[in-house]
C-alpha cells in the first residue's frame, strides 16, 4: 500500500470512528448466531414477505455498524461490490425459500476451528484474505461433495468435512455470511416487500406501548433510549393479512427489540439484545433440578408479559448435543398456554436469564414443532 493510500485509509478510519457503531461479539460463532437469530427468529414461521422485510432491515443495520473499517472502506467492500445481481438474487431466494429458523452445522466446530475462524475473520477484513473457492450449494444431503463445505438452503444447514477444516474451508464459511448479508442489504428495490403506510399518531401510540411493555417485562428504564422501526405484512394461518411493526430501543448500555400487531397492539416477540451471546452458546448439563430452577424465572417474565399470574408451564423445548447429555447452546424455550396461543420464553440456562419471548398461535406452534424434529419436549404435570 502506498503512502498516499495509507493516508486515505487513516482519514477514513478517523471519520468512521466518529460514527455511531455497534461492536460485534469477538467470537465469530457468536456473531453468526446473533445475526441469523436476530434476522430469522423475529419472523419465524411467518409468510415470506415479512421474513424478508425484517431480514433486510436487520442486515442494513448490521452493514452500517458491524463490518469494521476495512469492510466499509476497503477489501471486503470491493469484493462485495463485485458480486453480480444473479449472485445477490441467489442469496435472497435462499433466505426466502428456507423453512429453517436459523442456520445449522452438521457437526460442532472444534475449539481449534473456532479459534482459527476468529483469526481468519480478522485477516478477511483487514488483509483481504479471501477463499479461493465458494461454499458448494446442494439440494440434499445425498449431493454433498466429500471434503468440501456444502450448504443446503432448504434446511439452512452447512455440511462440514468430518475431519478438521482447513483455512480455506473456514474462509468459505466467513465469505458466505458476508456475501449473504451484503446481498440482503443491497437487493434490487423491486424485490423488496412494500412497506405499509402507518399514520404517525398510531405509530407513536404503538411505540409508547412497546416501550412500556419492555420496561414492565424486563424491569428496565428506556426513557433515554433511541428508537427505530420497521413495518411489514404477512398472512396468518387463516389467510388474514396482518401488519406488524418492529421497534428497536437502544441506549449506550442496552438494546431491546419488540414486534407488535399494528391493529391490536398485541406483542408477538421481544428480544433482549444485551445478553452475552457467547455465554448463551455454551452447552449445559441436562437435569430436572436445572429445568425447575430456570422455570421460576421464565414464569416471572411471562406473567409480566401477559399480565396474568395464573399462567403455568406447559412444556419446555430444547435440543440435545451429540452426547445426549447436554442442552445444545444452553438455551431452552419454556412454553405457556395463555388461552389463545402459546407464549415461549427462550432462556439462557447457564445464566438463568430470558433472551427472547415469542407468541405463537396454536397452529404456528404445531407447525414449528413439526418443522424441527430435533427438538426435545419436556412436559410439566
Amino acid at each position: 500500500m502506498s503512502e498516499q493510500d495509507k493516508k486515505i485509509d487513516a482519514a477514513i478510519r478517523t471519520y468512521l470512528r466518529k460514527q455511531p457503531t455497534e461492536p460485534l461479539p469477538r467470537d465469530y460463532d457468536a456473531y453468526v448466531d446473533q445475526q441469523i437469530w436476530s434476522a430469522k427468529q423475529k419472523v419465524r414461521h411467518r409468510k415470506k414477505c415479512l421474513r424478508i422485510a425484517f431480514y433486510v432491515g436487520i442486515v442494513c443495520l448490521t452493514a452500517m455498524s458491524g463490518l469494521g473499517v476495512y469492510a466499509a472502506a476497503g477489501y471486503v467492500q470491493t469484493r462485495m461490490q463485485n458480486m453480480s445481481e444473479i449472485e445477490k438474487d441467489e442469496y435472497f431466494d435462499e433466505v426466502q425459500t428456507s423453512e429453517a429458523n436459523r442456520d445449522h452445522f452438521s457437526r460442532e466446530l472444534t475449539e481449534n476451528e473456532k479459534d482459527r475462524m476468529a483469526q481468519l475473520k480478522i485477516q478477511y477484513e483487514n488483509e483481504g484474505r479471501f477463499p479461493i473457492d465458494k461454499v458448494v450449494r446442494v439440494d440434499s444431503e445425498k449431493d454433498i461433495v466429500a471434503n468440501r463445505v456444502c450448504f443446503e438452503a432448504g434446511k439452512s444447514i452447512f455440511y462440514l468435512p468430518e475431519g478438521e477444516m482447513s483455512d480455506e474451508d473456514l474462509l468459505e464459511i466467513i465469505d458466505f455470511y458476508y456475501a449473504r448479508d451484503y446481498s440482503l442489504a443491497n437487493i434490487n428495490p423491486s424485490r423488496q416487500p412494500t412497506r405499509p403506510y402507518l399514520k404517525d399518531e398510531r405509530r407513536r401510540k404503538l411505540q409508547k406501548n412497546a416501550r412500556a411493555g419492555i420496561e414492565r417485562i424486563f424491569l428496565v428504564n428506556l426513557a433515554e433510549a433511541k428508537c427505530s422501526y420497521t413495518i411489514g405484512c404477512y398472512e396468518d394461518v387463516r389467510n388474514k393479512e396482518i401488519t406488524m411493526i418492529a421497534f428497536s430501543f437502544k441506549t449506550a448500555e442496552m438494546q431491546y427489540d419488540i414486534t407488535l400487531d399494528v391493529d391490536t397492539g398485541k406483542i408477538y416477540n421481544i428480544y433482549d439484545m444485551n445478553q452475552n451471546i457467547t455465554d448463551a452458546l455454551e452447552d449445559v448439563e441436562v437435569s430436572d433440578e436445572k429445568f425447575d430452577e430456570v422455570e421460576k424465572s421464565a414464569k416471572d417474565i411471562v406473567e409480566r408479559c401477559v399480565q396474568d399470574e395464573s399462567v403455568h408451564a406447559d412444556s419446555v423445548m430444547y435440543e440435545l448435543d451429540e452426547s445426549g447429555r447436554k442442552i445444545k447452546g444452553g438455551m431452552a424455550e419454556y412454553c405457556y398456554d395463555i388461552g389463545d396461543g402459546i407464549v415461549a420464553s427462550k432462556m439462557d440456562m447457564k445464566n438463568d436469564k430470558c433472551i427472547a419471548l415469542n407468541y405463537y398461535t396454536y397452529q404456528e406452534f404445531e407447525n414449528m414443532l413439526n418443522s424441527m424434529p430435533e427438538l426435545q419436549q419436556k412436559f410439566w404435570k
